[in-house]
Formats: structure tokens, C-alpha cells, sequence
């Protein structure tokens, strides 16, 4: 890699070259700039990259020509008409246009272009390259914003954004389950690899003897123990969740850490998400004001679901969430609680109806279907016969009434009695 005494890196030395007052003639400060290769092959990759093909650290290795040690690398020249030929295929005619504008035929094929012609194409060039190095040092600063981790799609590595405070994005590091990383690292002063394969495509290795921890691990932590921001679900989703691998050791903990089918699915959903929160839903046929609902400490929040559903009016749907520090079993069993309590603070002084549930349980309780046959309805004869309407039998009703209004107030997202707390 790049690395070596007083190297800089390439893009700063052309921003300060682009920025300086040169006082060389045109030819020389023109020859200066267009025999830069970097600003053609990052085009190149970006033209790759929109086509759906892989990053290539030598973009215009179709250009060249013999084998090593003989090989010849294109001209400037020629990979200028490559370059303006694949932007227009690729539906950028603009793009198209301004290479050939900044690297014009004639310069090249003269040894001493017309001043006109140079003066057009060097502030043509200039234009171009300003706003390509403008535009890729912002990119790289606008990562700042971005989510540090990124679980790769499909496996249980992790990306990792490796970020500096004054310039952005300096390079990558993928984190693997084996407990081992691989990575690159793009800084002014050296280019810096480790366990990487260049490709294409470029190759983040797997450099490990442990065998897979069947988890996502970041520098030997579990990953929700450093967190990715906001949620699994997008606002308004209620998905399986899914996970690419075994997850079967981790739902024997989550069984273990806690009896209550609430905090162990919780315990779960951090464990295999990666997310530091609770998600779950709750109606009522109280509508809040506004979209969104949060409370000013305790990081719960209350997003009102739109209304597709004509035939339930009176009925509002809310996509809730609160979210965790230390995601322990003690933490999620308090939080679930001041769920509980801050709903009945909410629509107790209404007198709203309400009721909620955690998104994700370990187990479902179900009574399943009663089905009594003829001989067992002779119960109910016996106790109408003994039971009339008397001061004794509605004493009796009221007592079944008490008893029957606690067993039906159950959950309607899972039809499940709630159990106590």
C-alpha cells in the first residue's frame, strides 16, 4: 500500500494543486492536471458502481496491453475516449460531454495547442476536477452522520465506517463472528490494509482458526452490547425476526435469564437485532394529537399508525418503542413495567380504553378451543335449576360477571390473557 516517506494522499495534493496560483505557463499547468489518474479512475468506478459492477483498483485494466513484464498501460488519451464512451452508454451524455470538453483531442495530438484552445480546455478541466474533489470530500464528511455499524445483509459480519472528526470517512473494517476483522484505511499521510484481497471484487478476508461464534461480534463484544441505532422495524412493520444463523444457544439464554414470555422475547430481539430498545404495539379508542408522542425522560415514543381500515374508526393503532442501556433481563422487566404504568397514566384520566404488547415472546400461552359435549352442558342446567333469580343467584352472577370480564380482558394483538406483573 501507500505508505512510504512523505507520501500524501492523492485527492488533498490535487485539491491544494486545483487551489494554488500557479505561475507556470498554460501547457505545463494543463499537463500537470490531465496526467493525474486518479480523477479517471474514481469516474470510472463511479460509472462501475452505476451499472451494478465491482470496484476496481485499476478501472481501465481492459486497456492494457502485453503481458508483465511488458505490459503497456493506456494513455491519457485513451482513457479519455473510454471513459466519454461508457458515461454516454450508461445515460450520462452531460458527464460525457464535459470529459471530452476537459480533455480535448487537440491538446493532445499538438506539441504547442493554440492558447485559445488551452485556455478553454485547462478551465474546463479545472471546472471538472473542482467539482469532483469538491463533491468526494463532502461525501466522505456526510458519513459522519451515517450509523457506525451496518450488519451486512445475508450474514452475521458487521461493517464498520471508520470515521475521523475533521475529514469523514477514512476506510472500512468488517467485523466477522469468528472474533477476527479485516479492513482498510484511507488516511493523508498513508494507505493502509489488513486481510483485504483487491479483486475485483475486493475481498474482506477471514483471517480466524475460532470457529463461528454464530453471532454478530464487534471487537470481541456482542453487537448490542455497542448498539445500532433506532429500530428493527420501520415505523408501521411488524416482521419475523429473521437471522442468518443458529440462533438456537441464544434462545436457551433468553430462557433461562427469565421465566416471563415478555422480557425473554425482548432479550431476543436485542441479542439477534443488534437494536438497544422494546419494540411493541399497542390500540386505544383514544386518538393522541400529532404523529409522533415521547416522553421527556425514559426514551418511550408513540408513532400513530395511519388509518387504512374504514370499518374500525374508532379504533387507533400506535407503533411504540422504549429503549435500553444495558439490555439486561432486570433492565427490560423495569421498562416493560413503566410501559404499564405510563399507559394507565396516559388514558386513565380520559377513561380511553387501551391495551399493548410486547412485539416479540419466547412462547405463546394459548387456551385453545373449549368443547364440551352434551353431558358436560348438564352442568349448566344444574346450576340454573339450583340458581334461580334470587338474591342468592344474583349474588352468584355477580361473582361469575367479575370473573369472566378478568378472564376476556385479553390482549387483541395475540388473544392471550395478560398475565400479571
Amino acid at each position: 500500500m501507500q505508505c512510504y516517506e512523505g507520501y500524501r494522499d492523492e485527492f488533498m495534493a490535487l485539491r491544494d494543486q486545483l487551489d494554488a496560483l500557479d505561475a507556470s505557463d498554460l501547457l505545463t499547468r494543463y499537463l500537470g492536471l490531465s496526467a493525474r489518474p486518479e480523477p479517471l479512475d474514481l469516474l470510472q468506478n463511479l460509472l462501475n458502481c452505476a451499472n451494478g459492477k465491482y470496484y476496481d483498483v485499476t478501472p481501465f485494466r481492459a486497456l492494457i496491453t502485453g503481458e508483465y513484464p511488458n505490459a503497456v498501460r493506456p494513455t491519457v488519451r485513451q482513457k479519455v475516449d473510454c471513459l466519454s464512451a461508457n458515461a454516454r452508454r450508461s445515460g450520462f451524455s452531460q458527464l460525457a460531454d464535459q470529459i471530452e470538453a476537459a480533455y480535448p483531442a487537440p491538446v493532445f495530438e499538438s506539441p504547442q495547442p493554440h492558447s485559445d484552445t488551452l485556455g478553454a480546455a485547462l478551465k474546463n478541466l479545472s471546472d471538472l476536477l473542482r467539482d469532483l474533489v469538491g463533491f468526494y470530500f463532502k461525501r466522505l464528511f456526510e458519513f459522519k452522520k451515517q450509523p457506525r455499524y451496518i450488519k451486512i445483509p445475508g450474514s452475521l459480519d458487521v461493517l464498520e465506517l471508520i470515521i475521523d472528526e475533521r475529514l469523514g470517512l477514512t476506510g472500512l473494517r468488517v467485523h466477522f463472528s469468528e472474533n477476527c476483522s479485516s479492513e482498510f484505511t484511507r488516511l493523508p499521510h498513508g494507505v493502509f490494509c489488513t486481510n483485504l484481497e483487491f479483486g475485483p471484487p475486493i475481498t474482506f478476508l477471514r483471517m480466524s482458526l475460532e470457529p463461528s461464534s454464530n453471532e454478530y461480534r464487534v471487537m470481541g463484544k456482542r453487537l448490542y452490547e455497542i448498539g445500532l441505532p433506532g429500530r428493527y422495524n420501520k415505523l408501521g412493520e411488524w416482521k419475523p425476526l429473521i437471522y442468518p444463523g443458529n440462533a438456537q444457544h441464544l434462545i436457551d439464554e433468553c430462557l433461562r435469564l427469565s421465566k416471563d414470555p415478555d422480557v425473554q422475547g425482548a432479550l431476543l430481539y436485542t441479542r439477534l437485532t443488534g437494536h438497544k430498545c422494546i419494540e411493541f404495539a399497542m390500540k386505544s379508542d383514544m386518538e393522541l394529537p400529532g404523529e409522533y408522542t415521547a416522553t421527556e425522560q425514559g426514551g418511550l415514543y408513540v408513532w400513530k399508525c395511519p388509518v387504512e381500515d374504514t370499518s374500525h374508526v374508532n379504533v387507533r393503532t400506535y407503533d411504540c418503542w422504549i429503549s435500553l442501556d444495558s439490555c439486561s433481563a432486570e433492565e427490560i422487566e423495569s421498562r416493560l413495567a413503566s410501559v404499564g404504568w405510563f399507559m394507565n397514566v396516559l388514558f386513565f384520566p380520559y377513561g380511553a380504553t387501551y391495551s399493548w404488547r410486547n412485539k416479540y415472546r419466547m412462547t405463546f400461552g394459548g387456551r385453545g378451543v373449549f368443547m364440551p359435549n352434551h353431558e358436560d352442558l348438564k352442568t349448566v342446567d344444574m346450576i340454573l335449576k339450583a340458581y334461580p333469580n334470587t338474591s342468592d343467584g344474583v349474588g352468584l352472577a355477580s361473582g361469575m360477571d367479575w370473573c369472566n370480564m378478568g378472564a376476556s380482558a385479553s390482549n387483541p394483538f395475540s388473544g392471550e390473557r395478560p398475565e400479571l406483573r
